[in-house]
């Protein structure tokens, strides 16, 4: 018997391919190296997993052999992308042994390939035949369920640079956030398709569900360009290292103000937390604890309000008339125009310009 492919088989087996090449190539970036191999497991997880669907299920009637052959690793796509953030996120974070246990459950996976290997392609006991297909669902639900972890870790780190950074724009957060959000669009398509190929609505519909099978490896093919090509580009986006760890002390949050004045801190654009720490000589966990419960803001806040207000004084002097506005900005310690334009509007009600031309 040979082996025949159409159209959509081909397009679905060059995404398998191209994930299959980005992920070896993760391997030999420098840039954050742990992260990238719990990228590249991903990006091989859902490569092959999808590996059966370029194959008509009569050939793996007919060389039972592929059943033995480790395509379905749905079970390990949720906790690689999980792991993945967390190395993105905490520099300093570790895998630890215990922690194989996200992983175990890949066994599962394998319960109905192995069972129809092992009953030449029969099904003997349909009972146990309907409790493998549902252990190969439950796959899905993990990586539902991974998603939300990671995407509640990510808004957690969303938090904790606003409290530590006063400029964020060389952090690209939105990339990840995309890729959990296509990950999960993704597989939410796939599990509508496997509810609707059950036998009532297959014997029903069979052409209906021949074109969403069509169009869910189309998408799928789609989102492995995407996924493969960008966490290949993106995969070294997150680099600030972020220190939390508590020092005591209590400083009152007037004396921090007035550092800030005196010594214009907020004029360095990279100001953080730990840069400010070494400055003023206040511990980081008592800066945070000042401006989090004595002012009501983060960090982010707070410096750039510092320099908004820099830059107001700036504007309405009659020295700087011939400076750009967004030259101004810069000397203030902003390195965004499109932040600046932003944060002033929502702070003072009208655009640098419109203030300018005010006073």
């Amino acid at each position: 018997m040979s082996i025949q492919f159409n159209l959509i088989q081909l397009i679905v087996g060059s995404a398998v391919i191209n994930g299959l090449i980005y992920s070896l190539l993760l391997l030999f970036k420098k840039e954050n190296r742990v992260a990238n191999y719990f990228l590249c497991l991903l990006l091989i997880s859902l490569s092959l997993t999808f590996t059966p669907y370029i194959i008509e299920g009569k050939y793996f009637n007919k060389f039972l052999w592929l059943s033995w052959v480790p395509l379905s690793l749905t079970y390990w796509i949720g906790p690689s992308l999980y792991f993945y953030i967390q190395h993105l996120t905490k520099p300093h974070y570790n895998f630890e042994r215990q922690q194989f246990w996200h992983f175990a459950p890949i066994a599962l996976n394998y319960f109905h390939s192995i069972y129809h290997a092992l009953s030449d392609g029969s099904n003997p006991f349909p009972y146990f035949h309907v409790f493998a297909e549902f252990l190969e669902i439950c796959a899905l639900v993990s990586v539902f369920i991974y998603c939300w972890l990671s995407y509640k870790e990510l808004s957690s780190y969303s938090q904790s640079i606003l409290d530590q950074l006063s400029n964020i724009e060389h952090v690209h957060l939105k990339w990840l956030r995309n890729f959990i959000k296509i990950l999960a669009v993704l597989f939410i398509v796939i599990s509508i398709y496997f509810l609707l190929t059950n036998q009532i609505i297959n014997k029903t519909y069979p052409e209906s569900i021949g074109l969403y099978r069509n169009g869910t490896l189309l998408l799928y093919a789609l989102a492995m360009y995407w996924l493969t090509i960008g966490g290949y580009r993106q995969s070294q986006t997150i680099n600030t290292p972020i220190n939390l760890q508590p020092q005591p002390k209590s400083v009152k949050s007037d004396k921090l103000i007035a550092l800030m004045k005196e010594h214009k801190l907020f004029l360095d654009p990279e100001l953080n937390l730990n840069s400010l720490s070494r400055s003023t000589g206040i511990p980081e966990k008592e800066i945070s604890t000042i401006l989090n419960r004595n002012l009501q803001k983060n960090f982010y806040q707070f410096v750039n309000e510092f320099r908004l207000e820099d830059v107001k004084i700036k504007l309405i002097d009659p020295a700087n008339q011939h400076l750009k506005i967004v030259s101004l900005a810069f000397e203030s310690g902003f390195n965004s125009k499109a932040t600046f334009n932003r944060i002033f509007k929502n702070q003072v009600g009208m655009s640098p310009q419109e203030f300018k031309e005010s006073n």
